[in-house]
């Protein structure tokens, strides 16, 4: 393999040459990653929507994989905003080891 590129950076790339993609977006804090949920995937007076938050790592693997801190997992379902702040303060900054 050539070319090693995180998942966000090929979506971006596809959706460049119009291939379309599912609808993402990059946190670098647990705020913003509740704040994207809340405000880009929810919008007021409707039901909530799940969404799935997943670790930009260049491993394969990374659903089953521990992180260094305990958590497991590099992809997980949220349902509530409190679950996209936990996720990510627990991803973020953390080394994922996966198989």
């Amino acid at each position: 393999r050539n070319l090693n590129v995180h998942e966000y950076i090929s979506m971006e790339l596809m959706n460049s040459h119009n291939i379309v993609t599912p609808q993402g977006y990059v946190a670098s804090t647990p705020e913003e990653a509740e704040n994207i949920y809340m405000t880009k995937f929810n919008k007021p007076g409707e039901p909530l929507k799940d969404i799935v938050i997943k670790a930009q790592v260049l491993a394969g693997g990374r659903a089953l994989g521990t992180f260094k801190n305990g958590f497991q997992g590099g992809v997980h379902v949220v349902t509530k905003p409190d679950q996209a702040r936990e996720f990510a303060a627990a991803m973020l900054g953390q080394q994922l080891v996966t198989k």
